[in-house]
């Protein structure tokens, strides 16, 4: 995630979180406090960055990665994609079908539901359920659209 043209993070297997400073000619090692992978990545200025991965984990930093602060998803699934349209709204999404939406910059996470009737793809129909959808990345184009 590039916050401006030079300042931006990384995430990657055991909980590694990588900055740079200079538009990624270096890179510098941050901790989340944890060994499990993240594999997804949101910020929305030089501050305020959110990350997610392995079995529900989130953290969030507002000093631009000098600390991060563990937050509750409220799942156990992969967290593999996040978005935040500001630095309270937001969604994340992953494995079996994941939907969550944030209004408190991640304190809370609410679960929206695939819906039951959600089309799939013909030659998916009976082997893959609605909810064993895998999202791999949400992106708005525009904020009106979260709201």
């Amino acid at each position: 995630c590039l916050a401006d043209e030079k300042v931006g993070w990384a995430v990657g297997d055991l909980g590694r979180v990588f900055h740079t400073a200079d538009g990624g000619k270096t890179w510098e090692i941050q901790t989340a406090g944890t060994k499990r992978p993240f594999v997804a990545i949101a910020c929305t200025d030089t501050q305020n960055v959110w990350i997610g991965g392995q079995a529900g984990q989130m953290a969030r930093s507002n000093d631009g990665g000098k600390t991060w602060k563990k937050l509750d998803s409220g799942t156990d699934r992969q967290i593999l994609g996040i978005q935040m349209i500001s630095a309270q709204v937001g969604m994340a999404v992953g494995d079996f079908g994941t939907i969550l939406r944030t209004e408190d910059g991640g304190d809370t996470w609410t679960k929206i539901e695939v819906p039951a009737d959600v089309k799939l793809p013909e030659e998916m129909e009976g082997i893959v359920e609605p909810g064993d959808i895998v999202f791999y990345s949400v992106h708005f184009a525009d904020p009106d659209f979260v709201s």
